[in-house]
């Protein structure tokens, strides 16, 4: 597994513990591992099989037997775990451009919303500027990005394909 494939893995982890409201300490802690792991120059496949996971500048030692995990097996159990907790429908919210995890968990506590269709017949209603720090224009903005996403089809943008 490459290691843009792990720091891939890394990242979802990060956006599924921030939707669930878990410690943002342990969600940064994700999100920082995913930058470094993206940057590190050497196959992590190699610094595992010298055992030397750890000593990558910023990945402490849990961290290192999450990246095992990964390498020995293709998936990390937690991050599975998550999958199944967090509605799928979420992670395509996080998809729109300005909607990030805590803005997708507000959507989904506050009015109950699991997926794209739900969110744009939120926004027609209006109903999206009745939570806080959203207004008409975000409300607007994401009807024009869901219309976006409906519009390519199956082909997404290299921007979003990232994220």
């Amino acid at each position: 597994m490459e290691n843009i494939e792990v720091a891939w893995l890394f990242s979802e982890m990060a956006d599924l513990l921030e939707l669930k409201g878990e410690n943002p300490y342990k969600v940064k802690a994700y999100r920082k591992a995913a930058q470094i792991l993206k940057k590190v120059p050497d196959d992590l496949e190699i610094l595992k099989q010298k055992n030397k996971l750890n000593t990558i500048e910023g990945i402490g030692a849990g961290l290192a037997e999450k990246i095992k995990e990964i390498l020995e097996t293709g998936q990390m159990q937690e991050l599975n775990l998550l999958r199944k907790e967090i509605p799928a429908g979420l992670r395509d919210i996080l998809s729109i451009s300005g909607v990030g995890p805590k803005l997708a968990r507000t959507f989904w506590q506050k009015l109950n919303i699991t997926s794209l269709a739900e969110l744009e017949a939120a926004a027609k209603s209006k109903k999206l500027r009745e939570l806080p720090h959203v207004g008409p224009r975000t409300e607007l903005n994401i009807k024009r990005e869901i219309q976006i996403l409906r519009s390519m089809g199956r082909e997404i943008p290299l921007t979003i394909a990232l994220k």
